[in-house]
């Protein structure tokens, strides 16, 4: 499920809840390819998401 996206320097962060792990994928648009796809489990790594998280969504 589609969580939020984020922009910093070069890179657009898209988040995804998986059920079971957080996904984050690290896209570069000037040259059109991805940088990496990382998963993790620990909320502190949502901080930099947070407030653009819609909770509700993840509650249903």
């Amino acid at each position: 499920m589609f969580l939020a996206t984020r922009r910093k320097e070069d890179f657009i962060f898209s988040l995804y809840y998986m059920r079971t792990f957080f996904a984050e994928v690290w896209y570069l648009p000037g040259e059109d390819r991805l940088g990496m796809v990382r998963g993790f489990k620990s909320v502190k790594q949502l901080d930099p998401f947070l407030d653009d998280i819609n909770l509700e969504e993840l509650l249903k």
